[in-house]
């Protein structure tokens, strides 16, 4: 039997200059990523199950504080325990704590995982943020497909079930919310650094909306081992990748190389003028 691993792109995007085309990936793959769409309402009518069993609506998070809002699945191999990670390490140095400050609302995007899933994702993330097992402020959720759909639809959340590799190809990020349910700021990729999510929880506790976030574009997407190449667009990211870092070094060198050939004129004339 063919062994499959998983490998995560990261494919960066800029606002101008070197970007990364939809035509990079796969045509069953092209629309999957995350729409920003500021200032959208959350629907806070959608029932899950919070990670005790119990029957929930969304809305029953969304009081006076601001709400983390994460798409993932509980048993995601690569992007999903990354992005949590970097939750976890992101709000750890910050003042603010779940409960008092804000709402952590984590929902699986996978209607085939239940509440004992997410229970143990949240031990797993509680443990690594303060040693202890649950606590107030944090909510992971399961759901209905028609759950699901309303809310990654909201939030420009696009993904995609891959049967072949029983794995859901998608892209990774937070959505910061504002206590009555609108979204506030887009924070992707798999690490959140402090300060942005201090500005982003300060924004939406005052309901206001940032701007787009021009970041990082990250897929889970599968390459074979079995003959130990990978796929061509794994391939095509790889190359992009080690040419825009080439590219980076040479203008870098280029620049130095000006300026001390500027500072290098600037004292030949100076010993001139005396």
């Amino acid at each position: 039997m063919r062994t499959r691993f998983r490998l995560v792109l990261c494919l960066l995007l800029a606002a101008g200059g070197l970007s990364c085309r939809a035509q990079m990936f796969p045509p069953q793959f092209r629309d999957i990523g995350i729409e920003q769409r500021l200032g959208a309402q959350i629907p806070l009518s959608a029932v899950f199950r919070d990670q005790s069993g119990a029957v929930v609506h969304l809305g029953d998070y969304f009081h006076n504080k601001p709400v983390l809002l994460m798409p993932v699945y509980y048993t995601c191999t690569t992007l999903c325990g990354e992005a949590l990670r970097g939750l976890v390490e992101g709000i750890g140095t910050l003042r603010m704590v779940p409960g008092r400050d804000f709402e952590i609302v984590a929902f699986s995007i996978n209607p085939a995982e239940n509440p004992a899933d997410a229970l143990n994702k949240l031990n797993e993330c509680t443990m690594n943020y303060n040693g202890k097992q649950g606590g107030p402020g944090w909510h992971f959720l399961t759901g209905s497909v028609a759950s699901i759909n309303a809310v990654t639809e909201a939030i420009g959340f696009r993904y995609r079930y891959n049967a072949q590799q029983q794995m859901y190809v998608h892209a990774s990020g937070m959505m910061v919310a504002t206590p009555g349910g609108r979204v506030s700021h887009y924070l992707l990729g798999v690490a959140y650094q402090p300060r942005d999510l201090k500005q982003a929880i300060s924004d939406a506790t005052r309901n206001e909306i940032g701007a787009s976030t021009p970041l990082l574009r990250l897929l889970c997407y599968p390459f074979a081992a079995s003959n130990g190449r990978y796929n061509a667009i794994t391939l095509l990211a790889l190359h992009w990748m080690a040419g825009a870092t080439i590219m980076g070094l040479f203008v870098g060198l280029l620049a130095l190389w000006r300026f001390d050939r500027a500072r290098q004129r600037a004292a030949v004339d100076s010993g001139a003028a005396s």
